[in-house]
């Protein structure tokens, strides 16, 4: 019966795969995951290498994703179409502390047993930057109208934060310059000139009667600069994104009126989102392969648990 398996094995076909490539560049560790199409967790090494009948190997990249990766047998440039690559699909995202690749399109045999390491980064930032690579669609952003506080007798309206808000680390992405494409050139850069600032406010889930910072290190609005540089190579689309991050805590709004009973009312509990003072957890990132419009933003809701 164990030859039998082993003879399956033997004989398996190529399956399709994406693989993640990360680099933390201040500690020098990496790692390489293997998915399949539905993004179930098929191998993961903390190297850069997946050893087996048809090996993954990405040494071949420098500190910021480019350059080449083999598969087996067959090298590839680590490169956002088809034509240049010689076959697979991959995008980066880098930073000055971190860089993540991801490839698709790949057939690979895997082995019998692949190895499945965990916990290869000691720095959380980058499997956040990690996770930034995939969905990259904005949702429309939410006009909120404002609600004037009915006065009757005594009365008065706040928002008023629920506990201790059960705060969590939420992030805005924008890409704050326009495309850049390199065409024949060898480098291309894309910068200040091509960049806008941009300035985002405070916003709830429902109509809040005031903005409050809970007590969190958090302020009302944040403005972006625009004085970073980011690198693509021949036939790459370049681009500069800005992470806005903020504290979402729980709040609710609190009415009072000394002639209605009862004179104290609560709404349902509701979210607000304020941006962390000195963008405390935010910054300036390189988008290679997969950009979108200047202007273009969406949110990830997945952040940590606490404040800034």
């Amino acid at each position: 019966m164990h030859l039998s398996i082993l003879a399956l094995v033997g004989t398996a076909v190529a399956i399709d795969v994406s693989v993640l490539w990360s680099h933390d560049k201040v500690s020098g560790t990496k790692s390489l995951r293997v998915s399949d199409t539905s993004n179930q967790l098929i191998a993961q090494s903390c190297s850069d290498t997946i050893e087996g009948p048809m090996s993954i190997d990405f040494s071949g990249v420098d500190e910021n994703g480019f350059g080449n990766v083999t598969v087996g047998t067959d090298s590839y440039l680590a490169h956002s179409k088809v034509e240049y690559s010689g076959g697979i699909v991959c995008s980066k995202v880098y930073n000055e502390e971190s860089a993540v690749v991801e490839c698709h399109d790949i057939d690979w045999d895997p082995p019998a047993d692949p190895v499945v390491e965990a916990d290869c980064h000691e720095n959380a930032e980058v499997d956040d930057l990690a996770s930034h690579v995939s969905a990259r669609s904005a949702s429309p952003a939410s006009h909120l109208e404002e609600r004037d506080p009915q006065i009757v007798c005594t009365s008065s309206s706040s928002t008023e934060l629920i506990g201790d808000g059960n705060p969590h680390q939420n992030y805005r992405h924008q890409q704050i310059s326009e495309n850049i494409f390199c065409g024949s050139s060898d480098t291309c850069t894309v910068g200040h000139e091509q960049s806008k600032t941009f300035t985002v406010g405070w916003t709830s889930e429902i109509s809040a009667d005031g903005w409050i910072s809970g007590g969190f290190e958090v302020q009302q609005s944040w403005t972006s600069g625009n004085e970073y540089t980011c690198y693509a190579h021949t036939g790459e689309t370049g681009c500069v994104w800005y992470n806005l991050a903020h504290t979402a805590y729980t709040v609710h709004n609190h009415e009072y009126n000394s002639c209605v009973w009862p004179t104290n009312k609560y709404s349902d509990p509701f979210v607000m989102w304020s941006p962390n003072k000195n963008n405390r957890g935010g910054g300036y990132y390189c988008v290679i392969g997969t950009c979108r419009a200047q202007g273009d933003y969406y949110w990830d809701l997945n952040g940590r648990a606490g404040g800034p």
